[in-house]
């Protein structure tokens, strides 16, 4: 998206318009009522029409601009790979940079098409009074500087417009994907349960499926299969960390199917395969540190369960399809993905019954 320039100077009132005034004020004095009046009225309608033309061109532009960007920010959520934090982050940096950077310069137009509006008055400080009784007649001046005033305002109103507009198209944005993430749960008689965004969204989304579903039984078998310390009973942190572990534990196990999509993330090398799984599963196994599909995968493989991940941008995406074609297919774990929830990044929350 082009810069376009900052507004022109020559968009303010200049000294002809200033002299044009004076002018129409000799002929006040000189008795010529009539044409000094229709000249005021006439000058003053050129000069109210020339702002409010040159405002309504401006504001357009800037609404312009605003969807321009936000289709630009679409564009560059969706160019992120599945999985990939390291390019995820950066396009956030750039979308928040972007953002800024527009608010900025819209701000400052709008500051720009205020000042370009006053009048000089410099050229008149020396000027002898017409009537000769030292008194200055009353001039425009004051009604101009009450316009300033008040266009001062108005920019300023403006100005933070731009900003209160940019938040409430991110907000409205979240608002839309979670309305229609619930009438899709609301369809499997389901809804919406929130985690927090805390960097272990998906894992606490997980553990909230399996106290829902009551499949403590289902998670301890798969710590005792893979060798993990099951955790505490009743704490939420305990089976975040345990679920971490597990699904490192299931990459560790079977390196050589996830290593061509560990191989993907820009920060790791693929010199050494067992180095490259154990570096991967090490920053797994911190917390905060954020999951994706391959960790998804992992975890249906430990538990033996599908795993069904709700969003907005396609079809619902299916794990363990396996397991959900068996004669006896067990109930999903459903969890939703949204790529608008928060300023920071995508996120994932659970679901329960209605």
């Amino acid at each position: 998206m082009g810069e376009p320039p900052l507004i022109s100077s020559k968009a303010s009132i200049s000294e002809d318009d200033l002299f044009f005034g004076l002018f129409c004020g000799m002929l006040h004095v000189s008795g010529h009522y009539d044409i000094a009046m229709c000249s005021v009225v006439g000058s003053c309608v050129v000069i109210t029409q020339r702002i409010g033309v040159m405002e309504e061109e401006v504001l357009s532009r800037h609404r312009k601009e605003k969807k321009e960007l936000q289709a630009k920010i679409q564009s560059l959520k969706k160019s992120v790979p599945k999985g990939d934090r390291n390019r995820r982050n950066a396009v956030q940096q750039e979308i928040a940079a972007l953002e800024k950077q527009l608010a900025g310069r819209q701000a400052e137009e709008l500051k720009q098409l205020n000042a370009s509006f006053d009048i000089p008055t410099n050229s008149t400080s020396d000027l002898t009074p017409l009537n000769g009784s030292g008194e200055t007649p009353p001039s425009r001046v004051s009604k101009a500087a009450k316009r300033r005033k008040k266009a001062a305002a108005k920019a300023q109103s403006l100005s933070k417009a731009v900003e209160e507009s940019l938040a409430r198209d991110a907000s409205s944005t979240s608002a839309l994907e979670y309305c229609q993430l619930e009438r899709a749960l609301f369809e499997r008689g389901l809804t919406l349960h929130k985690v927090p965004s805390d960097g272990d969204c998906l894992f606490a989304s997980i553990a909230h499926q399996l106290d829902v579903l009551g499949l403590t039984e289902c998670l301890m078998e798969a710590c005792d299969k893979f060798g993990v310390t099951p955790p505490a009973a009743e704490d939420v942190k305990s089976t975040v960390r345990c679920l971490r572990m597990l699904a490192s534990s299931v990459i560790r196990h079977n390196g050589e199917d996830y290593l061509p999509f560990i191989c993907s993330e820009p920060d790791l090398t693929c010199d050494s395969t067992i180095a490259t799984i154990d570096l991967y599963c090490k920053k797994l196994e911190a917390p905060g540190t954020w999951g994706g599909q391959l960790e998804i995968q992992a975890l249906s493989t430990a538990l033996e369960r599908p795993i069904e991940v709700l969003h907005t941008a396609g079809p619902v995406i299916r794990s363990g399809e396996t397991f959900a074609a068996s004669s006896n297919p067990p109930a999903p774990l459903v969890i939703t993905y949204h790529y608008h929830a928060f300023s920071t990044g995508e996120h994932y929350n659970s679901s329960k019954p209605l």
